[in-house]
């Protein structure tokens, strides 16, 4: 990661992180000796992909969000687990959607295994 110290990072607004949560990049990259140049801020994750097509620097993002639609430009590069990044899922107290219950149990069962 050090060798990335130099680059422009293309991050999500801070301001936009959960309380309890820190955004991705800067608690990967922070944790790793330096922190991010950040050149340019976008809301969106698509946005963020875009800018980097684009050449305005590099990002950590999560490839499976995005699908197979991969702008020209763009270059995933797998992390190594030893890499984690400290993630957070936000999910009504009271939520009924069958989907939405699976995905909490999911991430319940993963931070279990994780643990263990």
């Amino acid at each position: 990661m050090s060798e990335l110290a130099k680059e422009g990072w293309v991050l999500f607004p801070r301001a936009l992180a959960l309380p309890d949560c820190t955004i991705p990049s800067s608690v990967y990259v922070g944790g790793r000796g330096f922190a991010p140049r950040v050149v340019q801020e976008a809301n969106e994750r698509h946005t963020v992909v875009a800018l980097v097509g684009a050449g305005a620097g590099i990002s950590i993002v999560a490839a499976e969000s995005l699908g197979r639609r991969i702008p020209s430009g763009v270059v995933y590069r797998p992390m190594s687990p030893a890499d984690a990044i400290p993630m957070c899922v936000a999910i009504r107290r009271d939520e009924t959607d069958f989907h939405v219950r699976s995905l909490r149990d999911i991430v319940i069962a993963a931070e279990a295994a994780s643990q263990s």
